[in-house]
């Protein structure tokens, strides 16, 4: 059985830790990002709760691009007991740039009482955003919880967020009860700070559901018109909710329509219900919110089939020829066919999905502001954001898909695309069509299509087809 480190081990773990801080990379100017995390469950020692730190090097600012790292540290384990002690080493980095606290199991209700509060813990978490928010130069913060009451960790998430002058970027990933805390703490810090320009929360699925008022609490700074309520700073927002509910739904169509600063509104739900209310889809509120909002230029929004047409009229001139919104350039659509945790057939029979193709071509047709449009689907078990893990697709009613899909890209460069002037992309599944001067170029990066014994592989495929004026 492992025994909890000795006093010496722990010191030993903190000298290490300053080490690789204050070591240069071959005299290379570097940043650090640094994800500090509780283990799992199989790597708990009895005694001593501990957090694994882990630190990573960077050539440059932007954290996007794996080419971007340098080197990583080893992971250091680093007693409960020693962790303001980590902090101030981390915080007196003058190039820490971001940090990530990831609280999962060992905290938890595996091996403490589900509702049982270890002791100091609050009091650790206030000194521990205390510390953080003196660092000169972190700009992104990212919790994360999966089991914990969220009010134990959220109380003093206000103390960084208002105080921390250079943090530009917050993301929180929330589960477990009393997510109200989190709401109010959210909707308290969020209006105050006015260097924050895009902030990400994720809601987890557990054994309770986010009701209406804490959704609106929730949304409450990016709703209302009161100066001391609303945030008029923050540019890029997502949200990934439950449920695509009713009442959810009607909250994004009050925040898309009432805010008039976001540039970027991302939306995602992690499980699908049905969105009908007196026999019409929810969502059509979202569209005529849409034709309200003059200030978003980017959307990605998961939805369902019967939301599609809702979301494309505001992009649709009506028959004088006034388009409701002409600010939103980029158009993202997520469709699923789960519904209420059932799979549909909707989708998966390739007519179907013609059709859909065929709305968005006659939307495009008349449109004459978005420059990139993407649809993503899913269907038993194949999701296209999946892609690079499937090699082959040997499944015939896909296979048929895919190529009916490159079909009708061929048709709409001969017809719709040929009157569009303003699109500069468009993406279907693995496939996308990409304006190039005077010519489209079509490609494909997916699985090869395999049909019997005949093998077509499609990966990079690319044909220019000519555009006739």
């Amino acid at each position: 059985m492992d025994r909890a480190p000795a006093e010496s081990d722990a010191r030993l773990a903190l000298r290490d830790l300053s080490a690789f801080v204050d070591s240069e990379h071959n005299s290379v100017p570097c940043f650090y990002s640094c994800e500090i995390s509780t283990p799992p469950r199989t790597l708990i020692f009895w005694g001593q709760p501990y957090f694994n730190f882990l630190l990573v090097r960077r050539r440059s600012l932007a954290i996007g691009s794996e080419c971007h790292s340098l080197d990583e540290s080893p992971i250091f384990r680093i007693e409960a007991g020693y962790l303001l002690k980590a902090i101030r080493i981390l915080v007196a980095c003058p190039t820490l740039t971001h940090a990530k606290f990831y609280f999962f199991h060992s905290w938890g209700a595996y091996w403490w009482p589900k509702r049982y509060v270890p002791p100091g813990f609050e009091d650790l978490m206030s000194k521990f955003y205390s510390l953080l928010k003196s660092s000169p130069s972190i700009s992104c913060f990212d919790i994360r919880n999966s089991v914990t009451d969220v009010s134990l960790y959220c109380k003093d998430l206000p103390m960084l967020v208002c105080e921390n002058p250079r943090l530009e970027t917050l993301i929180v990933s929330a589960g477990g009860p009393n997510f109200v805390v989190l709401a109010e703490a959210l909707a308290v810090c969020l209006p105050r700070n006015t260097v924050l320009k895009s902030f990400t929360l994720r809601i987890s699925i557990h054994d309770y559901e986010l009701n209406r008022d804490c959704l609106g609490i929730l949304l409450r700074p990016f709703t209302s018109s009161l100066p001391g309520e609303a945030n008029v700073d923050l540019k890029e927002l997502a949200l990934y909710l439950q449920y695509s509910d009713g009442h959810s739904t009607d909250a994004i169509a009050n925040l898309v329509c009432r805010n008039t600063t976001l540039e970027k509104l991302d939306l995602g739900f992690l499980k699908f219900r049905s969105c009908l209310k007196d026999g019409k889809s929810s969502w059509r509120e979202v569209g005529r919110a849409l034709e309200v909002n003059q200030t978003l230029k980017e959307l990605s929004c998961f939805c369902d089939l019967a939301a599609l047409r809702e979301l494309l009229v505001p992009f649709v001139p009506d028959r004088y020829g006034r388009q409701p919104n002409t600010t939103l350039s980029t158009l993202r659509l997520f469709v699923s066919n789960v519904v209420n945790e059932q799979w549909v057939q909707t989708l998966v029979n390739s007519d179907n999905l013609g059709g859909v193709l065929r709305d968005l071509a006659s939307a495009l047709e008349l449109n004459t502001t978005l420059k990139h449009v993407q649809f993503v689907y899913e269907w038993d078990g194949y999701l296209e954001s999946h892609k690079d893990e499937v090699k082959y697709i040997t499944d015939k009613n896909l296979w048929r898909v895919e190529f009916q899909i490159r079909e009708i890209l061929k048709m709409m460069i001969r017809n719709e695309l040929r009157v569009n002037t303003s699109l500069e992309s468009f993406a279907v599944g693995n496939w996308t069509l990409l304006r190039v001067g005077t010519e489209w170029q079509t490609s494909y990066r997916g699985p090869c299509l395999r049909e019997q014994t005949k093998v077509t592989c499609l990966v990079e495929y690319i044909v220019k087809v000519k555009m006739t004026p």
